[in-house]
């Protein structure tokens, strides 16, 4: 049995040893101190851990009522039993009532033994529970604490009685003191936002249903001011006995979160309308540039040909030096010509205008293949594809990127292009077989050529993908979403 520490406010030593060995012959193993002044308990008590005290109620230097005094100052839980010959009733129950947690006679000590054994339980109950509310004391200053520190504002729902509890800042985000709103379910009923209500009452639903056991959802709900304050809500469902008891969650304010990304969504779309203008824009100074070169210097080159011919045919038959330089001059603007005619074509080629989108993807896959000596096969499930002239240059461009990629990175044997038509959506896909990309990076998002390729699939209205392994080739999807002016056949 475990030692038992007892403290004896006692001045008999004689009456002290007879309470001890009573103790003793009742089987407890008592380690034990007698005291006899307010000075010496005081610094008994600081000193030791003890597990009892006893106290005679008649001393006639000390009085019990002072002793337990001191006790209870130094230790509230501490047992104070008190021991004495003889007491009166309203004595004993005044003791009681001050601390004492039992009284026990002298001529009646075999009480004593079960009285300290059961009081030492007793205390070490109100001791574990004293450490319990303190540590939830604790647990609850922290919740608070964070949720203070987090803004948020607290609330919970009694399933079995309906009552619901709204924290003060729960009631501050929408503009109201504590007192102004009732903790009541039509309190948030009535304030969330008409349009929320139906998706927010399935979520509800689906918890009290056993569905889910926590959710997270926004929301708007109306302010005092009138306006709409944006909520952020996390719930959990608090089961007990395999029953639903209680649900509780937090309110966070996303108002200026709300706005940032509306704001950020804003400039965006503006970005874009920009970038898209910008294309536009350089797609029609190219188209213009092209008229341009065709009609001025095109037409100069033309009849630049035509007279070199012309002279070499004047030059008698004995000017054979001078019939060679003519010949080199003539050579000379045939190739000028024909760079002022690819110019003109890499800048807008005429194709795209006259045949549509799919005859001009194959006449640029043919041409590819003459300067690259890589064979290049378009399949498709299309006869025809004409696009307004924006959205056809737009696609054109990623083609052209895609091809010119390709030649220089690739290593590829073979490239096969498939233009088709998937439901209300284009898909075109570029395909070659060489090395792929080596850094096991599907994108270069410093690479001006993808990022283009990429706002240019956003002006479509669809979306970019590059699919890559080393060794195993490259793969670009545009994906674009049929619109009312595109004509497919």
């Amino acid at each position: 049995m475990q030692k038992l520490r007892l403290l004896y406010v006692e001045d008999s030593l004689r009456d002290a040893h007879l309470v001890l060995r009573e103790l003793k012959k009742e089987g407890l193993d008592v380690e034990s101190r007698v005291v006899d002044s307010i000075p010496v308990l005081s610094e008994a008590l600081r000193d030791g851990d003890w597990d009892v005290v006893l106290s005679d109620c008649h001393m006639p230097l000390l009085r019990v009522e002072d002793a337990l005094k001191v006790v209870r100052d130094l230790d509230v839980n501490l047992p104070f039993i008190a021991v004495s010959g003889a007491i009166g009733e309203e004595e004993a129950v005044s003791l009681l009532k001050s601390g004492a947690q039992d009284f026990v006679s002298k001529s009646k000590l075999s009480r004593l033994a079960p009285a300290i054994t059961r009081e030492i339980q007793e205390a070490q109950g109100r001791r574990e529970r004293l450490r319990a509310e303190q540590a939830l004391k604790i647990s609850e200053e922290r919740l608070q604490l964070a949720l203070t520190g987090a803004n948020d504002g607290l609330w919970e729902w009694n399933l079995e009685t309906g009552a619901v509890y709204f924290s003060p800042r729960w009631k501050s985000m929408l503009g109201y003191e504590d007192h102004e709103l009732e903790n009541a379910y039509s309190t948030w009923q009535q304030r969330l936002h008409e349009d929320d209500r139906e998706r927010v009452s399935k979520v509800i639903q689906a918890a009290l249903a056993g569905e889910i056991d926590r959710f997270e959802i926004e929301f708007r709900m109306q302010h005092k001011a009138g306006h709409a304050v944006d909520v952020l809500s996390r719930a959990s469902l608090i089961v007990t006995d395999g029953s639903a008891r209680r649900m509780a969650g937090t309110h966070v304010d996303i108002s200026e979160r709300k706005h940032q990304e509306h704001e950020i969504l804003k400039s965006r779309e503006q970005l874009r309308a920009l970038s898209e203008a910008l294309q536009i824009a350089r797609e029609e100074e190219k188209a213009r540039i092209a008229q341009e070169v065709h009609d001025d210097l095109g037409a100069i080159l033309t009849a630049l040909n035509v007279d070199v011919h012309w002279l070499r045919a004047k030059i008698p038959g004995e000017f054979d030096r001078l019939r060679a330089k003519v010949d080199t001059m003539g050579e000379l603007v045939s190739s000028a010509a024909e760079s002022c005619s690819r110019i003109v074509t890499q800048l807008r080629p005429s194709v795209l205008d006259d045949l549509g989108l799919l005859a001009a993807i194959e006449w640029q896959a043919q041409e590819f293949a003459k300067r690259h000596g890589i064979p290049c096969t378009v399949t498709s499930n299309l006869q025809q594809l004409v696009l307004p002239r924006d959205r056809s240059t737009a696609v054109f461009r990623i083609f052209q990127e895609s091809l010119n990629n390709a030649a220089k990175y690739a290593n590829a044997s073979k490239i096969e292009v498939m233009l088709v038509r998937f439901g209300q959506e284009i898909r075109l896909q570029i395909a070659d077989d060489g090395v792929g990309l080596t850094d096991g990076k599907a994108e270069r998002p410093n690479s001006l050529g993808v990022r283009g390729m990429h706002e240019r699939a956003e002006f479509l209205g669809g979306g970019l993908y590059i699919e890559s392994e080393p060794g195993e080739g490259v793969r670009v999807v545009l994906r674009m979403p049929l619109q009312g002016d595109d004509q497919v056949a």
